[in-house]
Order: structure tokens, then C-alpha cells, then sequence
């Protein structure tokens, strides 16, 4: 049967936006009747158009509840692992302390530091796991510097572990460079939001690759799954915000969001899939210098530099104390902000090593207090938690840096060469 007579009317809503077209089609002629018929089909489209505008809104308004939650939520997980990792990170740093001071007393004794080795190991395992849950939940940095893009896979990897039960995990770092032009926990969240989405595809059952390969001035990184794949039309809208095929369990965030993360320092990140044969995702990054940690050696620096100490962690304090010393600095220590103030005369110190956060309240007066009073004097700006406000705030001071507990005796030494002139 032919169609004879067509009537149609666009999809206008109250905003202007068009949306489609409603259209009547019959197998006989229509005419005479176009007079009655528009009215009726420029109603219907109306109604039509304003229902569809009201949905999208509906659709929209529900998605960015779901993003404010979402927020919501990260923000308390944020300030309960903050807390956590602070207490944690103090504990760790007087067992890394006093186990590098046994390895230095107890030099030669093989049977001996065949166990400290292992605990010095374990301390600096657990600094990263906390360090990666602090990352998760802090405000997304994507500036560019420097992050070993193996590093920061094999942790994710290792951290992700237990929730790829079933999950068959490979990792081929093929690239000879790894230093990418990307923060590290962007880096961290790009990366987790595309395994979860491979997890989820697989249902729980597959094989998940994970490769680095050189490509000129960029590195790139393939994760490859084995799942369903996924079909054309879904890979056309895979990176628009608020799409997902995880109907209510899904917010469509993830993978735009890691997209924006990829585009924001100057990369990219595409796709590939066929149905029945898995799905690949292709993260290109820039290359930046390699970074080397910087060396320092007590034996080539003068002696006798003044440095004050303030941390209320009893055994971490009697731990960098002893170990100052030991390098041949001058040492004054407090276990208390009040102490520290009626010691702390002005132009008597060199260098000021402090906590952060104290039972009274965090270090941040004092230091600006000290720092004003000594305005020669050099501060480092220790603690468990290095995401804090406060942290951030009084580490951007002149002369001033911060310092992730736990640490290794290394670390603060080549702050300290860096900092105190020779």
C-alpha cells in the first residue's frame, strides 16, 4: 500500500530547541483537509516537544543530584581516610625510624638486618597504599608533572587486587621511558575508572591486559579486555557525560571524566571494540624528563647546623633526634606547640622540622609566628597527612617544604641539603 498524503510539524519545545519531527502519513489524499489537520498536528507536536523537554530536564536534574552526592560522599570518605592515614602514617614513621637506626648499630650483623630489611620494605608499602587511598579522594590535580606511569600501574594494579577476583590480570611494560606529563593520582583515576569498566563488562570473568609502548614524544598505554565489546553506536557516545548501560547503577562519569583528565594535559584516549571480541582502550600521554631523586650525602656537608624538632609522636621524635645527631647536626626537641614557642627564640635556629597537627590544634601559627621572628630560618613541614589545607597552605611559604611521613633518612637529608646553605 503506497502512502498517498504525508502531514507533518517539528518538535519545537517552549526553549526554540528542536528535537524531531511528528509526521502523518496516509494511503489516501488528504485534500481540503490540511486547514483542520495543521492546527491538530502543530498541538500534538507542542505537547510532544514540551513532555520530551521536561524529561531531559527531569534526566539531567536527577544526574547532577547523583554528581553532588557523589561528591558528598567522597568528600567524608576524604576526611575519614585523611584521619586515618594521619594516626597510621605517624605509627610507621617511628617504626621505619628506629628500624634505619638498627640497621646503622647494628652494621655487619647479617642475621640482624636480615630482618630489619623486611620491616623497612613493609613501612614503605604501607606509605603508598595510604598515600594512593588519600589520592583517591583528594580534589583531582591534573597539572602537569612529572609521574612514572609503571609505577603508578603496578600500584594500581597491586591496590585493585582483591576486587579482580576472577579477573585475569597481565601487565607488559614495554615502553623505555615511563615519565609522563601527568599529576599521579589522575594518572591513578584515569586508569581505575577503565578497569572497573572492564570488570564490570567481563561480569567477573576474563582476561584484562595492561601495556606501555613507546610512541615517539608520548607513551602509550593499551588496556585491553576480553569481554562482550561493545557495539557502534554505544562506542559513539562511550565518552559523554552522564551516558551509561549500567542503567541505575551507573552515573556515566567515569569515563568522561577520564577523558577530560586525558585531554586536560595534552593527550588523548580512544577506543576500539567489535562484538564478541573484547574492547581496547588507548591512552596516549606526553613525555616529560625523566626525574631522579636527588642524592645527599651527610659526609660532604659541615656539622653543627642547628635544627629544632616539634612532634608529639613520642618514638618518632626520640627516632630523628637520635638520628640527627648521629649525622653531626646540633638538635633541640619538643614533644608540644607550647615548648616549641618558649624555645624557639628568635635567629637561635637554622632549620625547623615540624608536625603538622598536634592535640591542640595544627602548627600553622607557630610556624608563621616563627618564620616571622626568624626570618632566616628554614623549615621543613612533616605529616601523616600532606592533603590537608593546612599543609598545602604553609608548605607554599619562602624556604619552606613538606614532607610525607613515613619517611627514609635519605629523603630529609636531600631536603635539608637543598634548604640549609652550605
Amino acid at each position: 500500500m503506497g502512502v498517498e498524503a504525508y502531514a507533518g510539524a517539528p518538535l519545537i519545545d517552549p526553549r526554540g530547541i528542536l528535537h524531531g519531527l511528528v509526521v502523518v502519513l496516509d494511503d489516501k489524499p488528504i485534500e481540503g483537509q490540511s486547514a483542520q489537520l495543521e492546527p491538530v498536528l502543530e498541538f500534538i507536536a507542542a505537547r510532544v516537544a514540551l513532555e520530551y523537554a521536561i524529561q531531559v530536564r527531569e534526566q539531567q536534574r536527577m544526574a547532577e543530584f547523583e554528581q553532588l552526592h557523589h561528591r558528598q560522599r567522597l568528600e567524608a570518605l576524604g576526611n575519614l581516610t585523611g584521619g586515618i592515614a594521619h594516626d597510621f602514617n605517624n605509627l610507621m614513621g617511628a617504626i621505619l625510624g628506629h628500624a634505619e637506626l638498627l640497621k646503622i648499630r647494628q652494621a655487619g650483623n647479617d642475621e640482624v638486618l636480615g630482618h630489619v630489611d623486611p620491616i623497612i620494605e613493609s613501612v614503605m608499602r604501607g606509605r603508598q597504599i595510604t598515600q594512593q587511598l588519600t589520592d583517591f579522594t583528594k580534589p583531582m590535580e591534573t597539572q602537569s608533572v612529572s609521574t612514572c606511569a609503571h609505577e603508578v600501574i603496578d600500584e594500581l594494579v597491586h591496590l585493585t587486587g582483591p576486587n579482580m577476583r576472577g579477573i585475569n590480570v597481565q601487565m607488559f611494560n614495554r615502553a623505555s621511558r615511563s615519565s609522563v606529563a601527568i599529576a599521579g593520582n589522575a594518572l591513578q583515576q584515569v586508569l581505575l575508572n577503565l578497569l572497573l569498566n572492564a570488570k564490570d563488562a567481563m561480569a567477573g570473568q576474563g582476561n584484562l591486559t595492561l601495556t606501555t609502548e613507546d610512541d615517539e614524544n608520548c607513551l602509550l598505554i593499551n588496556v585491553l579486555d576480553d569481554g562482550p565489546g561493545i557495539d557502534s553506536l554505544t562506542i559513539d557516545r562511550i565518552f559523554d557525560p552522564f551516558f551509561t548501560t549500567k542503567g541505575t547503577q551507573g552515573t556515566g562519569l567515569g569515563l568522561s571524566s577520564s577523558f577530560g583528565i586525558v585531554q586536560s594535559v595534552g593527550g588523548n584516549i580512544t577506543v576500539e571494540s567489535e562484538l564478541g571480541k573484547g574492547t581496547d582502550f588507548c591512552i596516549r600521554l606526553p613525555l616529560c624528563q625523566e626525574v631522579r631523586p636527588t642524592q645527599s650525602s651527610d659526609s660532604n656537608r659541615p656539622k653543627g647546623e642547628r635544627i629544632l624538632i616539634v612532634d608529639d609522636e613520642a618514638h618518632f621524635l626520640s627516632y630523628l633526634k637520635q638520628r640527627l645527631e648521629l649525622a653531626g647536626y646540633a638538635v633541640t626537641a619538643c614533644a608540644s606547640l607550647r615548648d616549641a614557642q618558649r624555645v624557639c627564640v628568635p635567629n637561635r635556629f637554622d632549620l625547623l622540622i615540624c608536625d603538622l597537627s598536634f592535640p591542640t590544634g595544627t602548627s600553622d601559627f607557630f610556624i608563621r609566628n616563627s618564620v616571622q621572628r626568624s626570618p632566616s630560618m628554614h623549615i621543613i613541614l612533616i605529616t601523616g597527612n600532606p592533603n590537608q589545607p593546612d599543609a598545602q597552605a604553609i608548605s607554599s611559604l619562602p624556604r619552606c617544604r613538606l614532607l610525607q611521613k613515613p619517611f627514609e633518612y635519605n629523603e630529609l637529608s636531600a631536603i635539608i641539603a637543598e634548604l640549609v646553605p652550605l
